[in-house]
């Protein structure tokens, strides 16, 4: 276990972090550069980057990036992510109580999941969805994310609060209404 761990260590300091670290760099400066042009723009790319893995390391790297925002006092990105954060799972949810004869029972329940999920924020609860069929759930989804946080961003909303979902309206600042709206949009 010793040898196993170290070489593990190893690989992951050596050969993976290297590309994954240079992966992130690259997307926090595109963030960035964005942050200080176009902001519906910068909300489209966090919701692509949200629903793109669904809690990975894009997502981790566009969380990362709101949650520095914050440090600085600038909140709207943070309601744009927070308003996307919800979609897929939410979505996903509509979807098995709209067109229950295309889910089976067991993915009807995995909707009821999702979406008490989306309400708190997990974006992970559209995984078992997107697995079953990556090529239709993940262009809907990221589609939706990116429509909810540019609209987010073109509202102004602004969440104090670094987590999403319905659950934080409370936490919304500016354009707590829109909040809602743009997220059932999305």
């Amino acid at each position: 276990p010793v040898v196993g761990c170290a070489a593990i260590c190893l690989l992951m300091h050596y050969v993976i972090g290297g590309p994954l670290g240079a992966l992130t760099q690259a997307l926090t400066k595109l963030l960035n550069d964005l942050g200080t042009g176009n902001l519906i723009l910068l909300g489209i790319v966090q919701g692509c980057m949200l629903a793109f893995d669904m809690g990975g390391p894009v997502n981790k790297t566009a969380t990362a990036f709101t949650l520095a925002l914050m440090a600085e006092g600038i909140y709207g990105p943070n309601g744009a992510y927070r308003i996307a954060v919800a979609i897929p799972p939410l979505g996903l949810a509509i979807s098995t109580f709209v067109s229950r004869r295309k889910y089976t029972a067991d993915e009807r329940n995995l909707g009821i999941s999702a979406g008490f999920m989306g309400l708190i924020g997990i974006t992970e609860g559209a995984i078992p969805f997107a697995v079953k069929s990556l090529k239709t759930v993940l262009p809907s989804i990221i589609i939706g994310s990116a429509v909810g946080a540019g609209l987010g961003m073109y509202h102004g909303v602004e969440c104090m609060v670094p987590h999403g979902g319905l659950i934080v309206i409370a936490g919304v600042n500016q354009a707590p209404l829109w909040y809602a709206i743009d997220m059932f949009i999305g």
